[in-house]
């Protein structure tokens, strides 16, 4: 049995057989694990990234409500301010004329002539009455009394006050009352 030898198949079949392509390689475990790594890290880190943003977008919105809210309750205490200054100077206003209309030794003519004017207004249109004003403004009112009214002084009315008396009516102003109904007005308690 030493005749047997090995034989070359190429040389029984004459052509070399076809070579089987290998299996194809499973990757080394080390390699798979890195690769599992790597996926689970970056995955790790999207949704890491995507909670911070959500934590940054509502931490953003909770301090932007903030802002608002302290900017509106800023504008409104701005408005009070405002509206108190204006009232507080509108009064200290007034208060001045009514301290320069009680020291007044005379009214301007014009300004008498209006308060005629406003109290034959109210009045009613025909016939006439008595029309009283203080003493110190009887010169300055004789040029706006109508035909069929009787101007008189009166010395129980204050500077720049006027009075008419049509039979049972009364009608008056003053400066004084307008200076109080601006007074009202400016501050709200009447418009």
């Amino acid at each position: 049995m030493s005749d047997i030898r090995p034989v070359n198949l190429s040389e029984l079949f004459g052509r070399a057989p076809a070579e089987t392509p290998p299996p194809p390689a499973e990757p080394a475990l080390p390699d798979l694990l890195a690769t599992e790594r790597a996926i689970g890290r970056a995955e790790g880190e999207a949704a890491a990234q995507a909670m911070l943003a959500a934590e940054l977008e509502s931490a953003a919105a909770s301090h932007a409500a903030r802002l608002q809210m302290a900017m509106a309750t800023a504008q409104a205490a701005q408005d009070e301010l405002a509206t108190v200054l204006a009232n507080s100077l509108a009064q200290l206003l007034i208060a001045g004329w009514q301290a320069l209309l009680a020291t007044m030794p005379e009214l301007p003519q014009a300004t008498v002539r209006d308060l005629v004017a406003e109290v034959l207004a109210a009045a009613p249109a025909e016939g006439g009455g008595r029309l009283l004003v203080h003493p110190d403004m009887l010169a300055a009112a004789r040029d706006g009394v109508p035909a069929g009214w009787q101007l008189d002084a009166d010395i129980t009315l204050a500077m720049g006050g006027v009075r008419a008396e049509v039979e049972a009516s009364v009608y008056a102003t003053s400066l004084a009352r307008r200076l109080e109904r601006l007074a009202a007005i400016l501050t709200g308690d009447l418009e």
